[in-house]
């Protein structure tokens, strides 16, 4: 078998659309790929008009593959090799690598596609050159089979892969700025997180917690999600404060609005992280109608007053497709442990359709902005991706910023 470079081969779809900045988001992926592949895996990693390229190391290559398929921005990937632009060569490599390890005895259909279309490799004729040597192949050609191989001739060479991986698509992370994701350790809001980052949010991660103090023993469910979802970017900032100021500012007659005045209150303190982080939105789990908190006069009334924009990624899902997506992203198993959820013991018999201008006036007589000041000094802030020597939680010193 001629000699060739074996690669690791990363595609990028929606990126194309990007336009005149398409070479922001490009960068971007690259630098999320070198962050999310074990350190001293690779050669070198090379932006291509239309790819980029990973050259492993020895023994690495799997390793680099599964830390691919957490990358968000990638359309497919997978393992090729690069061989010069002659057909000669193309056909005497085809047929030694059809005899290794990695081909023999598969039944595989074989896709071509000319990337430079100055090139004589076209289509047809590559198609044709290797049905003449069919019978000297170790592997079955059915045009059929959904085991795919792929001959590319591009200017840089002719790319043979012998997979193709499906990559999460989106966008890189990073590339969209930073959101404040509202984490309750429930289901729905690990998921709300997974499709802001798909979509390039890097998150902060704000939790509103029920003990008196903020030890991060008790919170462990929380600090394992995320490190759950950092798997899909690399790090975040985690932020942990307590709901017991809250609580000691409501007064009793307003106990039907007391989730949406208790949302409000989140609201405040997601707009003070996102102005300490540089953030733009605030992500939230919320899907329409799944709860009382959840109808459309609820989350209008709830809402009032936030001054970063509110996404709500799973508005239009309901809880069985949310549980699915969970279990997918691994984060279900750990949001069903048991664990004492501050939004659960709010509000008895709640409104399901309130009227916002009396939330209102509930929220301002009451001194529930003063609370959310308070508490952000009661606050503490971790990197999730730090070393664990630096990890240290620092306490927060914020409403006099």
């Amino acid at each position: 078998m001629d000699r060739a470079k074996l690669i690791i081969s990363v595609h990028f779809g929606e990126l194309w659309l990007k336009g005149k900045n398409r070479g922001d988001f490009v960068a971007r992926l690259e630098e999320n790929i070198r962050a999310a592949v074990p350190k001293g895996s690779f050669k070198e990693i090379n932006t291509l008009r239309d790819r980029i390229i990973i050259v492993p190391n020895t023994r690495y290559e799997n390793r680099i593959k599964d830390a691919l398929g957490y990358v968000f921005g990638i359309s497919w990937y997978g393992t090729a090799y690069i061989v010069d632009n002659d057909i000669g060569r193309i056909l005497s490599f085809l047929e030694g690598l059809s005899k290794s390890d990695k081909l023999n005895g598969r039944t595989v259909r074989i896709e071509t596609h000319r990337s430079n279309k100055r090139s004589p490799l076209e289509s047809r004729y590559l198609v044709g050159e290797i049905l003449k040597i069919k019978d000297r192949l170790g592997f079955l050609m059915d045009s059929h089979s959904n085991d795919v191989i792929m001959i590319n001739p591009t200017e840089n060479g002719t790319f043979i892969y012998i997979e193709k991986l499906r990559g999460r698509g989106g966008l890189p992370v990073g590339s969209s700025g930073k959101g404040v994701v509202l984490l309750s350790g429930g289901i729905d809001s690990p998921v709300a997180a997974y499709y802001a980052m798909k979509r390039g949010i890097t998150p902060v991660y704000v939790h509103i917690h029920a003990f008196r103090e903020n030890d991060t023993s008790k919170s462990a469910k929380i600090t394992s999600i995320v490190h759950i979802l950092d798997r899909y970017s690399n790090g975040s900032a985690v932020y942990m404060f307590p709901s017991y100021i809250f609580e000691s500012s409501i007064k009793r007659e307003h106990s039907r609005h007391e989730m949406l005045l208790f949302k409000r209150f989140m609201f405040d303190i997601a707009d003070m992280v996102a102005d300490r982080e540089g953030a733009t939105a605030v992500i939230t789990g919320e899907s329409i109608a799944q709860v009382a908190s959840q109808t459309l006069e609820n989350l209008h009334s709830s809402s009032s007053g936030a001054r970063h924009i509110i996404l709500r990624p799973l508005s239009g899902f309901d809880k069985a497709e949310i549980i699915d997506i969970a279990r997918g992203i691994g984060t279900y198993e750990t949001s069903i442990i048991e664990y004492r959820d501050v939004c659960s013991f709010h509000a008895v018999n709640p409104s399901t359709r309130s009227i916002r201008s009396v939330v209102d006036r509930m929220y301002n007589e009451t001194s529930i902005r003063e609370a959310a000041i308070r508490t952000m000094d009661k606050g503490i802030r971790m990197d999730s991706h730090a070393p664990a020597s630096k990890r240290t939680p620092k306490i927060l010193k914020l409403s006099t910023q």
